[in-house]
C-alpha cells in the first residue's frame, strides 16, 4: 500500500492564481461597466458615485476570497491518495472517502496542467491535484492498472476560450444596461448561446463531480432569466 499526499506550501501556487484571476475579472467587469455608465453620463447618476462603489465592491470580494482560500487550504492540504492491491482510496477532510475498486476503473486522464482524472462505474471521479507528491511514481503505479490517455489543450485554444469567457462578460453587462433592442437581442443571444455551450460542456465533461452538476442547475436557471428579461426587452415599447 503506497499513500500519497499534497505536497506541503503547495497551496500558495493555488492562492496565487484563484486571486489573480478574480481580480482580473473584477478590474474587467469594472472597465465595461464604466465605460458604458461613461457614454451615458449625461442621463445616468450614478457616473459620479461608480468610482467608489466599484472599489467598495472589488476591496469587499478580495477580502471575502482570502476567508475563503484560508478555510480551503487546509481541507486542500489534507487531500492524500491510497494505493493498495486492489482499490484507490481518495481521502480528503471535510468528505467521505472516495473509494474506487481498480477492476471497475474505465479511463485514466492526465491533462496537461498536471492534474489526473480517474473515472470508474462510481458516479464520482477521483481527480487529483498536480500538486501531490512524488507525482511520478503516482503516474507509474497508475500505469500498472491502466494506461493513461494524455490530453493537450493548445495554447490557442486556451486564447479562445479567454477571448470568448471575456466576450459573453462584456455582452452581459450590455445587455443588462441597455435598452436598445437590437443591442439587447445580439448581447442576450451570445449570453444564451455561452451558457447552453457551458451546460453541454459541464453535461460532456469527463470529470464526475457534484459540483459540477450543482452549477449545471444554475446554469438553466440564468438561461431561463436571460431569456425571459430579453423578451421583456424585445416586447417593450
Amino acid at each position: 500500500m503506497e499513500e500519497f499526499r499534497i505536497q506541503k506550501g503547495s497551496f500558495k501556487e493555488v492562492k496565487n492564481t484563484i486571486l489573480l484571476r478574480r481580480l482580473a475579472l473584477n478590474l474587467f467587469l469594472a472597465i465595461i461597466i464604466f465605460a458604458v455608465l461613461f457614454f451615458n453620463k449625461d442621463n445616468d447618476p450614478a457616473f459620479i458615485q461608480l468610482p467608489i462603489l466599484l472599489a467598495i465592491v472589488i476591496t469587499v470580494q478580495l477580502v471575502l476570497a482570502l476567508r475563503q482560500l484560508k478555510k480551503y487550504e487546509a481541507v486542500f492540504e489534507s487531500f492524500s491518495i491510497t494505493v493498495n492491491d486492489n482499490e484507490i482510496i481518495s481521502d480528503q477532510w471535510g468528505r467521505d472517502p472516495l473509494i474506487v475498486s481498480k477492476a471497475n476503473i474505465t479511463e485514466i486522464i492526465k491533462y496537461d496542467n498536471g492534474v489526473i482524472v480517474i473515472n470508474s462505474n462510481n458516479p464520482k471521479s477521483v481527480i487529483i491535484p498536480k500538486q501531490i507528491q512524488n507525482a511520478d511514481d503516482l503516474e507509474k503505479l497508475l500505469l500498472e492498472i491502466k494506461s493513461i490517455r494524455y490530453v493537450k489543450r493548445s495554447s490557442y485554444y486556451k486564447i479562445l476560450r479567454t477571448a470568448f469567457t471575456l466576450i459573453t462578460i462584456s455582452s452581459l453587462v450590455l445587455f443588462f444596461f441597455t435598452e436598445n433592442k437590437l443591442i439587447a437581442g445580439i448581447t442576450g443571444g451570445i449570453s444564451i448561446c455561452y451558457f447552453l455551450y457551458y451546460y453541454y460542456m459541464t453535461k460532456k465533461s469527463k470529470v464526475k463531480d457534484e459540483r459540477l452538476q450543482r452549477a449545471s442547475v444554475w446554469i438553466i436557471v440564468f438561461i431561463c432569466l436571460i431569456t425571459l428579461m430579453l423578451f421583456s426587452k424585445l416586447m417593450s415599447k
